[in-house]
């Protein structure tokens, strides 16, 4: 298994991390974290494009991607979907870059589940940022992802209209929303 993280406080040999990266050798999380070590000893996206290839926009994303999946090794998500993750899924992980570790892990397992696409993975993200918000867990629900995503299509369908509900009366039930759907 590659190394989630990129080595700290070692020599950087630049030449063989652009050669790494000019031949796409390794998976995208060697990838991200040779990126992320040739900006961190000063090279900047622009130069690790021309040398690499690797544009800007593929350098921020499997960075990123990068650190979610090392998040994702380090709160111990099951070995499936470290498996999964480490192999393809850098546009998955980017989208879960906002949410805490635990719901990383909660999103990442319902993206592999149910083989949810990079689109499809912010509309949990979200679900599960806004259940986040929550005290507890409403009654009938749990604090799994499912249960997250279930939630916010329960409080949509009761209120389908999110320029009603953003913190306003929904007319369905009458009831106060503070939520944005």
């Amino acid at each position: 298994m590659a190394s989630p993280e990129p080595p700290t406080n070692q020599p950087v040999d630049v030449d063989a991390l652009i050669l790494q990266l000019r031949r796409k050798q390794g998976g995208w999380v060697t990838w991200g974290n040779a990126c992320q070590t040739l900006q961190k000893s000063g090279m900047n996206p622009q130069k690790i494009f021309e040398e690499t290839g690797f544009e800007a926009t593929q350098q921020n994303q499997v960075i990123v991607a990068a650190q979610v999946f090392a998040s994702l090794v380090k709160a111990a998500a099951p070995e499936s979907v470290q498996t999964h993750f480490q192999q393809r899924g850098s546009d998955i992980l980017y989208e879960l870059r906002v949410l805490a570790q635990g719901d990383r892990v909660r999103a990442a397992e319902l993206a592999l589940q149910h083989g949810l696409d990079a689109d499809t993975i912010k509309d949990v993200v979200k679900a599960l940022k806004e259940y986040s918000y929550l005290k507890e867990p409403p009654a009938g629900f749990t604090g799994t992802g499912g249960d997250a995503v279930a939630y916010h299509a329960w409080i949509a369908a009761d209120c389908p209209s999110a320029a009603i509900c953003y913190k306003r009366q929904c007319p369905p039930t009458g009831r106060a929303t503070a939520h944005r759907l």
